[in-house]
């Protein structure tokens, strides 16, 4: 009687599967009838990796991260994937857009859900931010992946620590006041902004603000005599650490380059006051005091 039967058996050098056709009872008729490759199910893996670009200061606008999605797994995605990322304080975010992702820029999420092939990368993610005034020295910004049929979410989050620059105490007061930390246009050192012959460094310096009023300096300095001399007491901005104050004197107004320390005695000299007196007495001769501000 003849009969058969299929059987199955894995090879551990190839991995694949035989199938067998025996006629017989017998080991002599045993032969090989066919291979069937088996179907592999695997899984997809997703990562992500963030980075940034250029150099962030302190009230920078228009900067930006990139963010990239990619599956390391062995099996293409299926479903939503969905991108969150979570800014750090002293960071806003302006815009977030990325060819084929629906993105929400109020909770910086990006979704979207056309299959990704293993070893492949969605078109990338740009986050555009704004840099606050006052932003640390360095921050974190963190983003993470989900969804897509994965099973592993140990490597479902990237960081990028973000060194930021911080402005000179010039550069705030200008940002505050013309928003642009520029030494140019309306808040150049230099530049006149309220037309009352006073400039914008000196406005600084003596912290007269809004620098765009018109006003005088008759509250910030102050002339008196001392034994017979003359002195003279400013009021300094107290955030104006980055100038030098300096007062000088002259017997002579004709002559520029004759404006010296030499003969000026300082009397106090605090984040917030000069105050310095004329050894020369006014005996005869005229004299005359003045205050110096220059930006090293």
């Amino acid at each position: 009687m003849t009969f058969r039967i299929v059987s199955y058996g894995a090879s551990s050098a190839t991995g694949t599967w035989y199938v067998f056709d025996v006629s017989n009872s017998t080991a002599a008729d045993l032969a090989l009838t066919g291979i069937v490759t088996p179907v592999v199910t695997g899984t997809p893996d997703l990562t992500i990796s963030k980075t940034h670009t250029g150099t962030f200061t302190q009230a920078d606008t228009g900067k930006a991260y990139t963010l990239t999605v990619t599956n390391s797994g062995t099996a293409s995605t299926s479903g939503t994937v969905t991108v969150t990322d979570t800014l750090p304080s002293g960071l806003t975010a302006t815009a977030f857009s990325g060819t084929g992702w629906t993105t929400n820029l109020g909770t910086l999420t990006a979704t979207r859900s056309d299959a990704l092939a293993q070893g492949s990368s969605y078109p990338p993610l740009t986050l555009t931010v704004n840099v606050s005034q006052t932003a640390a020295a360095s921050v974190t910004n963190i983003a993470s992946v989900s969804g897509g049929g994965e099973t592993n979410t140990t490597n479902d989050s990237a960081s990028d620590v973000t060194s930021i620059v911080a402005l000179t105490p010039v550069q705030s007061w200008r940002n505050q006041w013309f928003g642009s930390s520029a030494n140019s246009g309306a808040g150049l050192d230099t530049a006149i902004a309220a037309g009352d012959g006073i400039p914008n460094l000196l406005k600084y310096a003596l912290n007269l603000t809004p620098p765009q009023t018109p006003t005088t300096t008759s509250s910030v300095l102050a002339v008196d005599m001392t034994s017979g001399a003359l002195r003279l007491t400013v009021t300094k901005n107290p955030a104006a650490t980055d100038l030098v104050f300096t007062i000088e004197g002259t017997s002579n107004l004709s002559d520029p380059n004759s404006w010296s320390t030499a003969g000026i005695t300082v009397d106090q000299s605090t984040n917030s006051t000069l105050q310095a007196h004329d050894t020369a007495p006014l005996t005869g001769a005229p004299r005359f005091l003045r205050l110096k501000v220059t930006r090293p």
